[in-house]
């Protein structure tokens, strides 16, 4: 792994980190319930907090994340250094 893709998987497991301490503070919610709330299995924010992935995550998740938790999509992308003029590598065309 390059010195680049190890940053970009710890700042987004910072990001993501952050959100559900955020939630869980603020909010009372559970893995559970931020999981039913974005739509994105505890599993996949599992592994976004371990840095554990192989590819980008998905845009379309990274979203719905975000937009669950009421936080501005483009803080992620910055995390994950994606231009937000430009789509993500798997972004859906």
């Amino acid at each position: 792994m390059t010195e680049t893709a190890n940053a970009r998987k710890i700042a987004f497991a910072t990001f993501v980190r952050r959100a559900l301490d955020e939630a869980r503070a603020t909010r009372a919610w559970s893995g559970t319930e931020v999981s039913r709330r974005t739509g994105v299995s505890r599993q996949t924010i599992n592994r976004w907090v371990r840095g554990d992935w192989a590819s980008d995550p998905e845009a379309e998740r990274v979203v719905a994340f975000c937009e669950g938790l009421g936080l501005n999509p483009a803080l992620a992308f910055a995390a994950l250094r994606w231009d937000r003029t430009a789509a993500p590598r798997n972004a859906p065309a």
